[in-house]
């Protein structure tokens, strides 16, 4: 199986002799939680044209931990490299998503040196689409002990994230430091704060196949131990299981000079209301101009600002931009990169909070807006006290609320379960004591 996979890829290659788009994001995982993880203001990002991974073998998991297929099971990878074990943990799951088979052997389908797990999804419908995922967390131990190790260079592929008329397939990654896609993929591809998430179109692509490059996604990590990758289905059907296929391998490679090496990118407030953006470039090529985009909820970009850039340069070269009168709250700002022939690449959000000094008590930001099944709240207050926060309904009825003691002036707290929550406009507001916070709209799709 190994010699058929390699020469699927070196058709891949010599097929995929174009220019294939890179983005940049980073992320943290503390102690297995799987949260969306804000970025910290000032991400330093190094282009890589050209990348050598190894080739991984996952084969025959052992349970080492818990109990088969579920919350927090953990299971054995032996030799995925030469001296070098995996430990996989489901570290999430979501909407009752099952696990049917922890990895289906080639015989079956597929590849053998793949992770591939059987995911069952139930409960959705055509009026109402529910969200599902299963997120396994990968960690890297020296072999036949628990003692973690770094792998330099770590490439994973998804083959085959397709869908049908019912439901899509999609993938949420939370520490690469790149994803690569090939020019003529039909993935949906969207970066959010701390990651990264393809979603596939509403078709089939028949069989497991690597020779299907419009629906594969590749993910790249460099000196890595852990690795994050949620496995989801938006599903419109009562019940439906898909084989999910995660090659530890790296199928799409560029010779060609990326259009800008990037060495910082960083936010920073001055004067209460505005932010000054700077970044550096080691090198350019065919760079037209930068854009400088902003978000209130890091996932939704509005273009700010623009600045011309060096055409072609082999030095270092400082760009800074000043964005003013800036809403308070946690702000994200993305650069957009664009050729002279008008290809673009963005690079990962920076984060940086424009705090009210005049108000007591605010909302500082939500997330994510729309809701998902989860709704992150930052709270600013300048006392101690405790902090009631309130989520309700267009009409002023109480849909859901959470207490919390602020540390150092600020909190956050997390209103779970919000998957069964209907569609609508809601607001989300605070009290403590008799002083009451700004109101937040979010919105549930």
């Amino acid at each position: 199986m190994r010699r058929i996979a390699l020469s699927r890829k070196v058709k891949l290659r010599n097929k995929l002799g174009r220019r294939l788009v890179y983005f940049f994001s980073t992320g943290v995982i503390i102690s297995g939680t799987i949260m969306f993880m804000m970025l910290n203001v000032g991400v330093r990002v190094k282009s890589e044209a050209h990348v050598t991974c190894p080739a991984f073998s996952f084969r025959n998991p052992v349970l080492i931990s818990g109990t088969s297929g579920a919350l927090n099971s953990v299971y054995r990878f032996n030799s995925v490299l030469t001296g070098v074990d995996a430990h996989m943990t489901i570290s999430a799951i979501n909407n009752g998503a099952s696990i049917s088979t922890i990895d289906i052997p080639q015989s079956t389908a597929g590849y053998e040196d793949a992770f591939q797990p059987y995911i069952t999804y139930t409960g959705g419908s055509s009026g109402s689409p529910a969200t599902y995922y299963m997120e396994f967390t990968f960690r890297f131990k020296k072999a036949g002990t628990s003692i973690d190790t770094v792998i330099g260079n770590v490439s994973i592929t998804a083959i085959d994230l397709d869908g049908n008329t019912n439901m899509q397939e999609a993938a949420e990654i939370f520490n690469a430091v790149s994803y690569s896609v090939p020019s003529n993929t039909q993935l949906t591809v969207t970066t959010f704060s701390g990651g990264v998430r393809a979603t596939s179109p509403f078709v089939n692509y028949s069989g497991m196949d690597s020779l299907n490059t419009e629906v594969m996604f590749q993910t790249n990590f460099v000196n890595v131990n852990t690795i994050a990758y949620r496995v989801m289905a938006i599903n419109r059907s009562s019940s439906v299981t898909r084989q999910t296929s995660l090659y530890f391998n790296g199928f799409f490679n560029s010779t060609a000079p990326l259009p800008v090496q990037m060495s910082e990118f960083r936010a920073e407030v001055e004067n209460k209301r505005n932010v000054r953006l700077r970044w550096t470039t080691l090198s350019e090529n065919n760079n037209d101009y930068f854009i400088v985009e902003r978000s209130m909820d890091g996932l939704n970009f509005e273009r700010v600002n623009s600045t011309h850039g060096m055409g072609n340069s082999n030095i270092r070269n400082e760009y800074t931009t000043l964005d003013t009168e800036v809403p308070y709250g946690d702000i994200y700002y993305r650069l957009v990169q664009v050729d002279f022939n008008g290809q673009r690449e963005a690079y990962a959000p920076v984060r940086v909070k424009v705090r009210n000094e005049e108000r007591d008590l605010s909302i500082a930001s939500v997330f994510p807006n729309p809701i998902e099944d989860f709704l992150r709240v930052s709270i600013d207050s300048r006392e101690d006290n405790p902090v009631r926060c309130l989520l309700v309904n267009s009409s002023g009825k109480k849909v859901a609320s959470m207490e919390t003691v602020p540390e150092s002036g600020s909190s956050q707290l997390i209103f779970q379960g919000l998957d069964q929550v209907p569609k609508g406009t809601y607001y989300i507001s605070a009290r403590q004591g008799a002083k009451i916070s700004n109101m937040v709209r979010v919105v549930k799709y």
